[in-house]
C-alpha cells in the first residue's frame, strides 16, 4: 500500500510485524503487494492475512501463508466499504450495485443484505451488526449478521 503525504511523495506502508518490519516497536516502509486492479479497501485478519476490494472488480485474497486468490465476476464495482469483524468474517459491499456481500471459505462472495442506494462505507458495531452508509440514497442502514 501506498499513502500520500503532504510534500506530495508517495511512502510505502506496511503494519507493524508483518513482512519488512525493522523490528519491535518499529516499521520500515516496504511494498507488500503489486499487481493488484486499484485497490480501494483492505483488512487484515488475526492469522495474517489479507482481503483487498478492487475498484476493477474484483477481491483479493492473500493468505497466511502468502497464496493469492482473485474473486472475480461477482462485484460490478467494489467500495472502499471492507471491514473484518472480531472472529475474522469480512464483509465487502458492492457500489456499483446495491448489496452487501460475506466473503465466505476465502472463495465465494455470498449475499447478505441488498436494496441499499450506492453503498460506499461500511463499519463494524460494538455490538457485531454492521452500519452500512449508503452515498445514492444518503442514509446509513443497520445490518444484523449471525
Amino acid at each position: 500500500m501506498r499513502k500520500m503525504i503532504l510534500a506530495g511523495a508517495l511512502t510505502a506502508i506496511v503494519a507493524a510485524g508483518a513482512s519488512g518490519a525493522a523490528g519491535a516497536g518499529s516499521c520500515e516502509p516496504s511494498l507488500m503487494l503489486s499487481g493488484l486492479s486499484s485497490p480501494v479497501g483492505v483488512v487484515e485478519r488475526s492469522d495474517g492475512s489479507l482481503v483487498i476490494s478492487n475498484i476493477a472488480g474484483d477481491i483479493t485474497v492473500i493468505d497466511a501463508e502468502g497464496r493469492r486468490t482473485d474473486i472475480d465476476g461477482v462485484l460490478r464495482q467494489p467500495a472502499p466499504g471492507i471491514v473484518v469483524t472480531p472472529d475474522d468474517r469480512v464483509f465487502v459491499q458492492d457500489d456499483g450495485g446495491s448489496s452487501l456481500f460475506e466473503l465466505v471459505d476465502d472463495t465465494t462472495l455470498e449475499p447478505v443484505a441488498e436494496a441499499f442506494s450506492r453503498p460506499v462505507d461500511l463499519a463494524v458495531a460494538p455490538d457485531g451488526s454492521l452500519r452500512v452508509g449508503s452515498w445514492g440514497g444518503g442514509t446509513l442502514d443497520r445490518v444484523c449478521i449471525d
